[in-house]
């Protein structure tokens, strides 16, 4: 990955989970969130900024049924000036449509049918404060209620569509 905004551009180190858990890119999908949780906590500059940024990815995937979140798809970066934080996010989409509901990533053992306690369980484990967890959950279930309307608009079939919004609709309350 290269820093933007450089004419002469620096490469920076990127490592994706299976990477920085010490495992075969085979493994991906037999990761568990809590893993990730626990490895970004212990090697990321900013434990708590990084851990809720993770859960947002988490929360956000959960909302819109990507049940392709796995360890591959989560990254850690070392920039420039040395810090780690999570990686941009990347290859975020909806599988629900390809019969794909439950995540890949269990979250507090789960892979469907996740509730914010779970959310809140997982990163006060990491050390993220309560409050924070909320906000970021009130924040995202506020901003995510529009995407359900954007659904008409993706191309998928009236059937395929429907039955995303209904999810979405289901998750986004179960969060709130």
């Amino acid at each position: 990955m290269y820093e933007h905004g450089l004419t002469n551009p620096k490469r920076l180190h990127v490592e994706d989970g299976c990477q920085f858990l010490n495992l075969y890119p085979a493994s991906k999908y037999a990761v568990s969130a809590r893993q990730l949780i626990e490895a970004i906590a212990d090697l990321v500059t900013a434990p708590e900024v990084e851990v809720l940024r993770f859960l947002h990815l988490y929360a956000v995937s959960y909302i819109i049924a990507n049940g392709d979140l796995h360890a591959r798809n989560v990254s850690l970066l070392r920039g420039l000036d040395g810090r780690v934080t999570l990686s941009p996010t990347y290859d975020l989409l909806t599988t629900l449509p390809y019969g794909d509901a439950r995540m890949a990533l269990k979250l507090e053992g789960r892979d469907q049918n996740l509730e914010r306690k779970h959310f809140v369980t997982a990163g006060r484990r990491a050390g993220v404060p309560e409050a924070a967890i909320s906000r970021l959950l009130d924040r995202l279930t506020r901003k995510a209620a529009d995407w359900v309307e954007g659904v008409d608009t993706i191309g998928l079939k009236n059937k395929a569509a429907e039955h995303l919004k209904r999810t979405m609709h289901s998750r986004l309350s179960d969060l709130a």
